[in-house]
């Protein structure tokens, strides 16, 4: 099989990562052997997740025998995983060149000290991979020190993100696919499925996609993955449950041509709010396509408040500077390990998210009279797309916006700098929300 951009691993059935010879560009190819080669078949699926799911892509784009594709938790476009801008983009989440994100400095250094530990961990079997940039490609290590030292990428960095990201030539994959993507995931979250979802569908290929609980984040509720009922990666129960049975059913219909098997809705996603027992199949919200529900408007009002009419705006404003010298001011998350924060990480008596006064600013709803579902992407009119959620407030809460200027998971800014949005009733900004009841 001729080497595709994509990734260097794809795995067993226990979600562990195998050797495989088709090379990759940010990992060095473990060496081939005669025993581990593709063998040539027909027709074939892909199913996996994270680098196991974006391999598949890169395969589907360079092998017609790939019929259908099942890919799990993973990117569209490495440059906004690793370095996002939400006001920047355009086309899915990819984002201008001139506009560069801040790196996601948290992750990053998680993904190259595991990726390093592993060539460690091999160097027995291939000891070519600790040379120079330890199991990593020269570039890899170069964007990393690139990242690191200015804070962002550069057009290097976007030269090597860009071809292992199927965002850049998702054209080129025609092959029906089932995009399973993880609520709890920051690494990789629901933007970039969506994103990957609207690019296939642009182009007229048979696409579903499904928010699962679980992500790189881990799960919800306690859970370390997938919740009962949802998924079983063992194999074992896989058919009883909700993900399961839709993977299986997924193939019988595109790999196998059992028509009658069915495909399942077009959207669904986790609702950790439902109680149930058995299958998750009752946790799941369903639509026949995506975006889902009805935009909630809200406008910025004086001094911190969210009004739902523009008549209701009053003149204020609202300001806040980053701490400078790199330091955060707001704890989100830590990255791979969500919930488990370090002691001494927070203040005492408080929790996540976090954030130090004066370093960000925010606006609050009234409580809300009714129980309220919010599902998709927040947008707020001053060019910035919020990441996707699926979320419950009951009736009596409220929403709150928060625009933050550092983050723990995040190389921050060394230079103070503040800012100041100012509330105008002749053209108020608005917080539009997805609401779904």
């Amino acid at each position: 099989m001729p080497a595709i951009h994509g990734s260097p691993s794809r795995l067993d059935d226990q979600g562990h990562p195998q050797s495989c010879v088709i090379e990759a560009d940010l990992y060095k190819p473990h060496a081939a052997s005669a025993t581990n080669r593709v063998p040539t078949i027909l027709t074939t699926n892909g199913f996996g997740g994270s680098y196991g799911g974006q391999i598949q892509f890169a395969t589907a784009a360079a092998d017609p025998r790939v019929v259908t594709l099942v890919p799990l938790i993973t990117w569209n476009d490495l440059r906004y995983s690793l370095a996002p801008n939400n006001t920047a983009s355009t086309a899915g989440v990819t984002y201008a060149n001139e506009t560069p994100g801040s790196e996601k400095i948290g992750w990053s250094s998680l993904f190259f000290g595991v990726g390093i530990a592993d060539g460690v961990q091999g160097a027995g079997i291939d000891p070519a991979r600790e040379v120079g940039c330890p199991n990593f490609v020269l570039q890899a290590c170069e964007a990393k020190a690139t990242l690191d030292t200015l804070g962002y990428p550069s057009a290097q960095t976007y030269a090597l993100t860009d071809r292992v990201s199927a965002g850049h030539y998702l054209d080129r994959v025609t092959v029906p696919t089932f995009l399973i993507q993880g609520q709890n995931d920051t690494l990789l979250n629901l933007q970039e499925a969506v994103a990957t979802y609207q690019g296939l569908k642009a182009h007229h290929v048979p696409v579903s996609m499904a928010w699962q609980s679980w992500g790189h984040s881990g799960g919800m509720k306690g859970n370390t993955g997938a919740a009962p009922g949802e998924l079983d990666l063992t194999g074992a129960h896989i058919e009883d449950t909700y993900l399961g049975l839709r993977i299986k059913n997924w193939f019988d219909h595109y790999l196998k041509g059992v028509t009658t098997a069915p495909t399942g809705p077009e959207f669904s996603f986790f609702r950790d709010w439902v109680d149930y027992t058995g299958t998750a199949t009752p946790a799941y919200g369903t639509a026949s396509s995506y975006p889902v529900g009805t935009p909630r408007s809200y406008y910025l009002s004086g001094a911190g408040d969210l009004v739902s009419a523009p008549a209701a705006v009053r003149p204020g404003s609202v300001s806040w500077s980053n701490p400078g010298l790199g330091a955060f001011g707001s704890y989100s998350e830590v990255s791979g390990l969500e919930g488990q924060i370090p002691p001494g990480s927070l203040p005492a008596n408080t929790t996540t998210p976090y954030d130090a006064p004066g370093t960000l600013g925010a606006w609050t709803t009234q409580a809300l009279t009714s129980d309220t579902s919010i599902v998709g992407v927040p947008t707020l009119d001053v060019t910035f797309t919020s990441t996707a959620v699926a979320a419950a407030q009951p009736a009596g809460h409220r929403l709150r916006l928060v625009l933050a200027s550092t983050d723990a998971a995040y190389k921050n800014a060394y230079a103070v700098q503040p800012v100041t949005v100012t509330a105008n009733p002749l053209a108020p900004a608005v917080l539009r929300i997805p609401v779904v009841r």
